[in-house]
C-alpha cells in the first residue's frame, strides 16, 4: 500500500513536470511568433502606427473629394436623363463638392486659379447635362456641341492645372481628363440604351480614372510645397 501510495505521488509529479514543460513552451511560442507589430526582435513604438502624416491625410482628401464628385456627376446625369425630381438636390450636392475641391486647391494655389477651378467645374458640370438632355431628346446636334464643350474643357483644365503647378504634364493631365470625360459619356449612352451593366462598368471606368488624376495632382502639389507638408 506504501508502494502504491509513493507511486501515486510520483506519477503526479510527473504529470506537473509535463504540464508546466507545455506551459512553457507555449508560452516561449507566444513571445516568439512575429506578429503584425513585430518583425524580428525589434518592435516598432505604437505612436509611430498613429503619427499623423499631412501628406497622407491631403492625398486621401483629394481622392474622396474627386470620387465624390464622379459619384455625383453619375447621378446627376441620370437624373437630367430621367427628368427626376430630386436633380435639384443632386446638382447643389455637385456644385458643392466643386466649391470644396477648388478650396483645397486654393490653400496651395491661391484665391485666383481656386476661382477659376471652380468655374471651370461648373461649366463642365452644365456640358453634361446639356448632353443628357439632348441625348434623351434625340438631339444629335445638341449632343455634338455638347461632347465638343467638354473637349474645349480638358484642354483648359490641363491648360489651368499645369500653369499652377508644372510638375503637372499637361499632355499627361489632358488625356487623363479626356478618358474620364469620355468614360462617363458613354456610360450615360448605354444607360439611354438600358445596356445598365456597360454602363456601370464605364462609370467604374470613370472612377478609376479619376482617381489616377487625382493621385497624380495630390503627388506634384506635395512635391511643389514640401513645407506644407512636414509632420
Amino acid at each position: 500500500m506504501l508502494v502504491f501510495s509513493q507511486f501515486i505521488k510520483i506519477f503526479t509529479l510527473f504529470l506537473v513536470g509535463i504540464l508546466a514543460f507545455a506551459i512553457g513552451l507555449a508560452a516561449g511560442y507566444i513571445v516568439l511568433k512575429p506578429t503584425a507589430t513585430t518583425s524580428g526582435a525589434q518592435i516598432a513604438p505604437q505612436t509611430s502606427l498613429v503619427e499623423k502624416n499631412k501628406a497622407t491625410e491631403f492625398r486621401l482628401k483629394l481622392q474622396l473629394l474627386q470620387q465624390e464628385h464622379m459619384h455625383l456627376l453619375s447621378a446627376m446625369l441620370q437624373a437630367h436623363y430621367n427628368r427626376s425630381s430630386d436633380l435639384g438636390a443632386v446638382r447643389v450636392n455637385l456644385k458643392a463638392n466643386a466649391q470644396e475641391l477648388g478650396e483645397l486647391l486654393g490653400i496651395y494655389y491661391g484665391e485666383k486659379t481656386k476661382d477659376a477651378y471652380i468655374d471651370l467645374q461648373e461649366t463642365y458640370s452644365i456640358s453634361f447635362a446639356n448632353y443628357a438632355t439632348a441625348l434623351k431628346a434625340g438631339n444629335k446636334t445638341g449632343m455634338d456641341t455638347s461632347l465638343n464643350a467638354l473637349i474645349a474643357y480638358t484642354e483648359s483644365q490641363a491648360a489651368l492645372l499645369n500653369k499652377a503647378n508644372p510638375s503637372l504634364p499637361k499632355d499627361g493631365v489632358k488625356q487623363l481628363t479626356t478618358d474620364t470625360v469620355m468614360f462617363m459619356k458613354e456610360s450615360i449612352d448605354a444607360y439611354a440604351s438600358r445596356e445598365y451593366p456597360l454602363a456601370y462598368t464605364k462609370q467604374r471606368q470613370a472612377y478609376a480614372q479619376s482617381g489616377s488624376l487625382a493621385d497624380a495632382h495630390a503627388t506634384a502639389i506635395i512635391k511643389q510645397f514640401p513645407e506644407q507638408f512636414k509632420r
